[in-house]
């Protein structure tokens, strides 16, 4: 099960570079690796002790040469003091060590601790920490948890411009983030207005809105009319899919774990034959989806939810249109332009269509993306992870 291991990892991707299981017995033994293939590749080192079955099961390391210095105290009891220190900064209204927790946020370090150390510092300082707290908000270079912790933060702080941030920060973020920040988000009156409002643009998940936790706390803010903006939003999601959340996870997991060879290259092809059609990359593709220049830094949960459940996040701007003609026929597209008497949309495969203005009876806006929702069918985990793999490394760097 490999729940026990010494691994080290990139940086960026997660992927596992190289691996080392703990012997069957007591007795340390010595690892090598040869690390020149990976020169100049950014790496962090996991040590993973994650048996948890009855028998004792341990993991020990030290010795390491050639690599990371190990602390001199354990990195929990360095987290805790932070934590102490910041909660009780907080509570004295001790402003005059804003900066010094300022400092600790972009250290890098225990995620818990930094995102104490950003909860001291937007309280006793929030002018100040808003820019850097939402520029760590939208790096997803930086850990989940620490990201996770920001959101709620700036959540809760009464602002507008910090409310912003978050709902700007949700059109990127795997859909786990998007729930916890909706939660933080509706635990004020402006908060969840803002929060539908994202919806609404598509900038949050409509599928926010179908849990019952995040309905009552809709109704404890008494946010007006929000029974009837809620069953408009939601009124053409169908119901959440639990085997659908499974692919996602297994997909992500099995990605993570290394256990499969992902090539950049075949991954291109992928892209080429499967997806090019309606999305660009750095001036070459179909623009009938959004372009993807820089879509690897949606990290790798995203990209399994964009790629196997189109229809959890889609932009406003890329909703297919649904179409009613007299003759009873229904027809869905993107729509592209007018041409005189005709509206021109595009199918799922980026080909274009017509038809004639006055045949149309009824034209509405569909939640839905136009883009198939049955990639994890047509894409096996071995493809899907060269795909993935290929998409990753289509960066932005700021």
């Amino acid at each position: 099960k490999r729940a026990n291991a010494v691994r080290l990892r990139h940086a960026r991707t997660g992927a596992v570079l190289f691996e080392a299981l703990p012997p069957r017995n007591d007795v340390a033994q010595r690892i090598t690796w040869n690390t020149e293939s990976a020169t100049g590749t950014p790496v962090v080192l996991e040590v993973s002790d994650r048996d948890t079955g009855d028998a004792y099961a341990w993991l020990a390391i030290g010795d390491i040469e050639g690599g990371p210095v190990l602390p001199a105290t354990a990195p929990r009891a360095g987290a805790a003091r932070i934590i102490g220190a910041a909660e009780l900064a907080s509570r004295l209204g001790l402003k005059s060590l804003a900066p010094g927790f300022a400092t600790r946020v972009k250290e890098a370090g225990d995620p818990t601790a930094r995102a104490a150390a950003a909860r001291a510092y937007a309280s006793l300082d929030p002018e100040s920490a808003l820019p850097m707290l939402t520029a760590l908000l939208d790096d997803v270079q930086q850990p989940e948890a620490l990201r996770e912790r920001l959101g709620g933060t700036l959540a809760e702080l009464n602002s507008a411009p910090a409310r912003a941030a978050v709902v700007s920060a949700m059109k990127a973020a795997p859909f786990r983030l998007q729930t916890r920040w909706a939660v933080a988000l509706t635990g004020s009156r402006d908060g969840a207005e803002a929060l539908l409002s994202a919806v609404s643009q598509g900038v949050a998940s409509a599928r926010l809105l179908q849990t019952t936790g995040l309905r009552n706390r809709l109704q404890a803010v008494k946010l007006p009319d929000w029974e009837s903006r809620v069953a408009a939003l939601t009124k053409d999601l169908a119901p959440a899919n639990e085997a659908r959340d499974r692919q996602i996870a297994e997909r992500r997991a099995a990605y993570l774990s290394g256990s499969a060879v992902a090539k950049v290259d075949e991954g291109r092809r992928l892209f080429e034959q499967n997806c090019a059609a309606c999305h660009q990359i750095e001036g070459k593709g179909g623009l009938v989806g959004p372009q993807l220049t820089g879509v690897g830094n949606r990290g790798v949960e995203r990209l399994c939810e964009d790629i196997l459940d189109p229809n959890r996040n889609v932009d406003r701007a890329f909703r297919q249109t649904v179409i009613t003609l007299k003759d009873g026929d229904v027809q869905s597209g993107l729509f592209r332009r007018e041409e005189g008497d005709l509206l021109v949309f595009a199918d799922g495969t980026g080909k274009e269509f017509s038809v004639k203005k006055g045949s149309v009876t009824e034209r509405r806006e569909s939640d839905q993306s136009l883009m198939p929702d049955n990639f994890g069918e047509t894409l096996p985990a071995a493809q899907f992870n060269h795909l993935l793999a290929f998409l990753l490394t289509q960066r932005l760097t700021k």
